[in-house]
């Protein structure tokens, strides 16, 4: 009797736990938003348009991801719902590279400010700019101000 009992106490505790009812998202190096969902175990993936993401934010009211490229130069607005990029940017230029070393967008999707380095080519070397924060109108895609940061 005592063996039986052992026995059905060993095969309840090896069943697995329930599944969660959310959706896990991870970078990819191959350019793409991985999505699980936890119940399905089911796998897509979000495109991106400037290639693999090193930072992903998602905005307050949990709609949208702002991705930053590997390349520290290039976003990207993702709808979470619907799980395709809305739109891309970029603040460089062929002469200027901006990185941003820091980024929040506004609840109301409308700007995001970044606290960014600048590179800018020279004949005969690159002149690395002092920090600045960047405040980045992202419907009409112009930088609305900056502001210089002393350290």
């Amino acid at each position: 009797m005592l063996a039986i009992l052992g026995l059905a106490a060993v095969s309840t505790s090896a069943q697995s736990p329930p599944a969660g009812t959310g959706t896990i998202f991870m970078g990819s190096y191959s350019g793409h938003i991985t999505a699980v969902e936890e119940a399905t175990e089911r796998v897509s993936k979000i495109p991106l348009k400037t290639g693999a993401p090193s930072v992903v934010r998602l905005s307050p009211d949990r709609t949208r991801f702002y991705v930053q490229s590997a390349n520290q130069e290039h976003f990207e607005v993702v709808d979470v719902q619907r799980r395709q990029s809305l739109d891309s940017f970029t603040l460089s230029d062929a002469r200027r590279h901006v990185r941003p070393v820091a980024f929040e967008a506004d609840p109301e999707h409308k700007t995001i400010v970044l606290l960014a380095r600048t590179a800018t080519r020279l004949i005969d070397r690159w002149e690395i700019g002092e920090p600045e924060f960047i405040q980045y109108d992202l419907a009409e895609h112009k930088v609305l101000r900056t502001i210089r940061w002393s350290a």
